[in-house]
């Protein structure tokens, strides 16, 4: 198995997970209004999840998925759905790395669980944050700290976020820095300025010379800066969709109005209001989207012959997640060279 880019032809991937009965019970609420709404948003995950892996499987792609069972918690946990997270395949190496946050540890060590090559590292994330979205405390501020839904292969080009701060820290790169140059020595690493946060979650590459991007004001590295960019409107993000101006309650998973305002969105028209570019490529110029935009996929499609597919997943983000969130490519087609 070997990875070394984000386009080549896609043949086998980690999938996320959830079994809805055994996480509700889990999560150990009991307001009856809530329990029904919640109950609804984990089996249209199932959905979301089900559509994908059969979609994918039609393709020829291989679908490997984690245990979904977890332990009972009356903490913010988080089902293993999230595989970019914690798992990069760079060549024929594996990287592990556990979550910035401690109470999503034991969906990551599912996900971990998938993972059979002999050639991985564990990157043990000793620095961890409490689930206090408001101000990211830190628990333990002297270890590494990085999430691998921070980085992007291009070759031996490996594009990184350009915030640390989030979803890592200083130590954190340095670790993954030497994990890249023991992989391949050849790889140069470059910022992404003006992202935050993971980099999925600002630019998606749908093949070299052509970017989608959420902010024109991101500096792409080197001859990235000469390639088309398609310019994505982020207001129409299905999470800005459902909030509304209510942004302070988007990290707060299980807050009754927020999963009222998301069970209400999932019983209107989505397809018409919402678009994410957090896509996956499945190579040959074939583009796997969470949700329809009639402007973007005409522009991929008229403009660069790219073939876009609508999965129509509608809960996903409720988990601040989309379909390349969801997936981590352990097996794709491609070439070792320089693309910046």
């Amino acid at each position: 198995m070997t990875v070394v880019n984000e386009w080549g032809k896609l043949r086998k991937v980690v999938l996320g997970n959830i079994e809805p009965t055994d996480f509700i019970h889990g999560v150990q609420f009991s307001d009856p209004t809530f329990i029904t709404q919640f109950t609804q948003v984990c089996r249209t995950t199932l959905d979301d999840l089900e559509r994908t892996r059969k979609f994918l499987e039609l393709g020829g792609v291989e679908v490997v998925q984690p245990q979904a069972s977890l332990p009972p918690s009356k903490d913010m946990c988080l089902p293993p759905i999230n595989p970019r997270d914690n798992i990069l395949q760079y060549k024929d190496h594996t990287l592990i790395a556990h979550p910035t946050i401690v109470h999503h540890r034991p969906a990551s060590e599912l996900i971990a669980e998938t993972i059979t090559n002999t050639k991985k590292k564990i990157f043990e994330n000793k620095a961890t944050y409490v689930a206090n979205w408001d101000t990211w405390q830190p628990l333990d501020e002297d270890g590494p700290l990085y999430e691998t839904a921070n980085v992007l292969r291009m070759g031996l080009d490996i594009l990184i976020t350009g915030d640390h701060e989030r979803f890592g820290n200083a130590l954190g790169y340095i670790e993954f820095s030497k994990w890249v140059e023991e992989v391949e020595p050849k790889a140069t690493i470059f910022e992404v300025k003006g992202t935050t946060g993971h980099l999925d979650g600002n630019l998606f590459i749908v093949k070299p010379g052509l970017v989608l991007v959420y902010d024109d004001t991101i500096e792409l590295p080197g001859d990235m800066a000469k390639w088309d960019k398609i310019i994505v409107d982020k207001n129409l993000k299905p999470r800005t969709q459902v909030l509304k101006g209510l942004e302070h309650m988007e990290k707060t998973k299980y807050n009754p109005v927020f999963t009222k305002l998301w069970f209400e969105w999932l019983n209107s028209n989505i397809n018409e209001t919402a678009f994410s570019l957090n896509a996956l490529n499945l190579g040959n110029d074939i583009v796997a989207f969470p949700c329809y935009n009639k402007d973007i996929f005409d522009k991929l499609e008229k403009g660069y012959k790219i073939e876009c597919i609508n999965l129509d997943l509608k809960a996903i983000e409720y988990w601040d997640q989309g379909l390349h969130c969801i997936t981590s490519e352990l097996d794709r087609e491609g070439e070792l060279e320089h693309i910046i």
